[in-house]
């Protein structure tokens, strides 16, 4: 062998020399050397899921997403600790921090009746200020009290609180996109509400046959459906004609702008959309759901009782459809994701029986509730918020098949979750923690949250709102009031 032909065969014995023990090596740690790149989260508010609606639904095969959500992600309760009204907790929710930090206090202010929080009233930062001071690409679709539209690094569709001509002199008691074109601030970039415009739903675009999804009525022109005992209209009426139609329109609003966005602008690093029937449906049709005190509920307020089973048939299912539509929504989305993205479908309260505390004469007893509170008339046939909400992880970085464990995270910390899910630093002045235990064990050896004192954003949120002003008319204040959103 000659000179030349031995230094190369040295050279190769001293290649796999060192090469085996490195691919030993590589194979016993190969884990702990691999580093999971940082989430793409998809982001679903389901308002007011509740876990004693959602387990029956999953155990019988009717929601087959989130039975697959569930047993290949994680999941668990979620503790409401703020007061639950919509405005108040969905910005908790985005923000990290309680609400007299973050400003935003019910649906209108204290001591302007008529007007409503809007976007720039609110005191610290929100999630897709945060994510867009880190250059990440956000997607916001009908958050609450983010009107008017805020600048961010993508796309933001706002909520808003109006009239919408096409529905005439009704009044949206949430906030949707108006579809006339004449309102600013609806979107951001500002011209986006042009391109988005043949997406809003109205009202009045929805008929008989969408709604069929969610009830079983075989007679639309029943006139038992529409009035009480004495001839006058009952809340039915409104319920059918106006609440669940205008409900429906918003969802299908949302959803399909969120769908458009993800498909046409993405890829997002956080994208947001909200369905919120599925509390709307438990505020009106409850006491269907759960029985036990609907004949109780159709006496106090004069209904016929020879009607109570033609009600069971047409409504007790009614809140189990709109988590099957939900579940539809949901399905969807997972068949879409991609390797780096996370979802979080997540309630901002539960829901279930309405109680009411009275003064016997000597002290207060809890009443189960029969649709009236202290006397005032809130939902005839509706039940009110429960205290744990629902919160379900699937995807990238996420542990599978796991119930969280111990006391229920709060609705601060779903913000620091995220954050860490995508590897973006958490404030030191944000009230809550990341759900760790929802991390799979891979992310967690190999990142660690990252916390810093600010943002350096944080003096653009006063909460002045100078010049931001929306009045609203007083018979909606007392919409409001009567489907017990306000007081």
């Amino acid at each position: 062998m000659n000179t030349t032909a031995k230094s190369n065969l040295r050279k190769r014995l001293k290649f796999y020399i060192l090469a085996i023990p490195l691919s030993i090596l590589l194979f016993i740690t190969g884990s702990a050397i691999y580093i999971p790149s940082p989430s793409r989260v998809i982001l679903i508010g389901l308002d007011a899921a509740d876990w004693d609606i959602l387990n029956p639904l999953i155990d019988t095969g009717r929601l087959p997403n989130i039975r697959r959500l569930i047993e290949n992600g994680t999941a668990g309760k979620l503790e409401t600790f703020e007061i639950s009204s919509s405005p108040v907790v969905w910005t908790t929710i985005a923000t990290g921090v309680r609400r007299k930090t973050h400003g935003i206090l019910g649906f209108t202010l204290p001591d302007k009746p008529h007007e409503p929080y809007t976007s720039n009233m609110r005191k610290v930062p929100a999630l897709w200020n945060i994510l867009s001071r880190y250059d990440k690409k956000v997607g916001i679709v009908g958050h609450w009290v983010s009107w008017p539209a805020e600048e961010i690094n993508g796309e933001m569709v706002s909520s808003y609180i109006s009239y919408d001509p096409a529905e005439g002199e009704r009044l949206f008691y949430k906030g949707k996109l108006r579809k006339a074109l004449d309102l600013p601030g609806q979107t951001y970039p500002a011209d986006l509400i042009e391109e988005l415009e043949p997406f809003v739903v109205t009202a009045d675009m929805v008929t008989r046959e969408d709604i069929d999804q969610f009830v079983d009525i075989d007679d639309w022109d029943d006139p038992d459906l529409y009035r009480k005992a004495d001839g006058s209209d009952n809340e039915l009426k409104e319920t059918l004609e106006y609440i669940i139609p205008w409900t429906y329109a918003a969802d299908r609003t949302h959803v399909d702008v969120f769908n458009y966005l993800r498909r046409e602008k993405g890829p997002y690093d956080l994208i947001f959309t909200y369905i919120e029937g599925t509390d709307v449906v438990g505020h009106r049709f409850w006491h269907f759901h759960d029985t036990t005190y609907l004949a109780d509920t159709m006496e106090y307020w004069g209904y016929d009782m020879s009607l109570k089973d033609k009600y069971i048939k047409c409504f007790h299912d009614s809140i189990n459809k709109y988590y099957e539509w939900s579940d539809d929504v949901i399905g969807e989305i997972m068949d879409d994701m991609g390797p780096r993205d996370t979802l979080i479908v997540l309630s901002d309260h539960g829901f279930g029986r309405h109680y009411v505390m009275e003064w016997n004469g000597s002290s207060f007893v809890r009443n189960p509730g029969i649709g009236y509170e202290t006397g005032s008339h809130r939902h005839t046939f509706g039940g009110t918020h429960g205290h744990i909400g629902a919160i379900m992880l699937y995807g990238a970085n996420v542990k599978k098949g796991y119930w969280l464990e111990g006391p229920p995270p709060k609705l601060t910390d779903v913000l620091p979750t995220i954050l860490t899910l995508m590897k973006v630093p958490v404030a030191k002045w944000i009230h809550g923690n990341p759900i760790h235990q929802a991390f799979t064990d891979r992310f967690n050896s190999t990142y660690s949250t990252k916390w810093v004192d600010e943002y350096g954003i944080e003096d653009r949120f006063t909460g002045d709102a100078e010049g931001q002003k929306s009045s609203l008319n007083p018979e909606f204040v007392r919409k409001m009031k009567s489907l017990g959103y306000l007081n």
